[in-house]
């Protein structure tokens, strides 16, 4: 078990992202579409894989909280839910009904989630503050004890599922990636709000070396023969390997070479070469718009210094200019600065 994908050979750690009722139960005014689904999977990863540690997040927010429509209602205004208000200290601020209160029903763990409930991270505890993903706070400084208690257990990969790949699992995935985690997110124990944005999400992850994989690969479940071909066969096509195959055969049979390894070798090297720019490609401006959303979750409509330099690192990237410390950054000058960032590089 030696391969990145597997977490055998090194200290690995299950993170399951907000597996609580008020997500999974139908019809609730947030629920997360499919979430019940998706729960044996998790169950089986707790019993048969043998990570080093299981962690789970949990919302636990106080009464009175500054993201819920009612705290304002109750001052008085005249707000709507999902409506983004700015805050006396100048943050923005979307409005959603109240949710995960701590102590209540809607924000226990799950029961049919067979999960230890030994190491739980609290997050949104701070009434002033919204919630982030799971290592902060959504004011970027306030730690929740996570990347604490994972470097106290020697942890070295994180494997992360739950809810929701569009806002907090994709965001604790890019954080583990920028707190130096090797980060693998399970496909099939992860659910989507808005599943139209699946394709940008799986792109952005890759782009920020976070290992996409399925739960099989961790389970060791018998895959059928059909299963198996299915499998490889995506794996080709998405790598373009077919093409690379039918490229080394043209050569050999034109060249004709004396020693055909060698020659293959060699092909192989130059291909690599002329391809390094296109795995350095550029992101599309859709891409990087989900990506910008993903880093904005309450919608402020722009992000601050830290939070741009925090993407650029995730992508391996440097800021090709100097941004000032007070810049606020939109949608578009933060699509521009990654363009100037990736460009740089090459």
């Amino acid at each position: 078990m030696s391969d990145l994908s597997r977490p055998g050979g090194r200290n690995a750690a299950l993170l399951i992202v907000d597996a609580q009722n008020e997500y999974i139960e139908e019809n609730g005014p947030l629920s997360v579409p499919g979430a019940k689904e998706i729960i044996p999977v998790i169950n089986q990863l707790c019993s048969k894989v043998g990570f080093e540690l299981v962690v789970l997040s949990q919302e636990s927010r106080p009464k009175g909280h500054v993201s819920f429509l009612s705290t304002h209602i109750r001052q008085g205004k005249d707000y709507k839910m999902k409506q983004t208000i700015i805050l006396p200290n100048g943050e923005s601020q979307k409005l959603w009904p109240d949710h995960s209160i701590e102590g209540s029903d809607e924000a226990e763990i799950h029961a049919s989630l067979e999960a230890s409930r030994d190491n739980i991270i609290r997050k949104g505890v701070n009434a002033e503050v919204d919630s982030g993903d799971a290592f902060l706070e959504g004011d970027g400084q306030s730690r929740t004890g996570l990347a604490q208690l994972l470097r106290k257990k020697n942890i070295t990969d994180l494997y992360i599922c739950g809810y929701s790949w569009d806002n907090c699992v994709g965001l604790t995935a890019l954080k583990a990636i920028q707190l130096g985690f090797r980060t693998h997110l399970i496909k099939d124990a992860v659910r989507y709000r808005e599943q139209q944005v699946q394709k940008e999400a799986e792109l952005l992850m890759e782009a920020a070396r976070v290992k996409l994989l399925v739960s099989s690969m961790l389970l060791d479940e018998k895959v059928s023969e059909g299963d198996r071909r299915q499998v490889a066969d995506k794996y080709m096509n998405q790598r373009g390997i077919h093409r690379i195959l039918k490229a080394l055969c043209a050569e050999l049979v034109f060249h004709q070479p004396d020693d055909p390894r060698a020659f293959m070798i060699e092909r192989l090297e130059k291909m690599k070469d002329e391809g390094e720019n296109s795995k350095k490609g550029l992101l599309s401006d859709e891409e990087l718009g989900t990506l910008f959303t993903m880093l904005d979750p309450i919608e402020k409509g722009n992000l601050d210094k830290n939070q741009v330099v925090n993407a650029l690192g995730g992508l391996h990237l440097a800021p090709a200019a100097d941004i000032d410390q007070d810049a606020l950054v939109d949608k578009d000058a933060f699509v521009k600065i990654v363009r100037d960032a990736q460009l740089a590089q090459r």
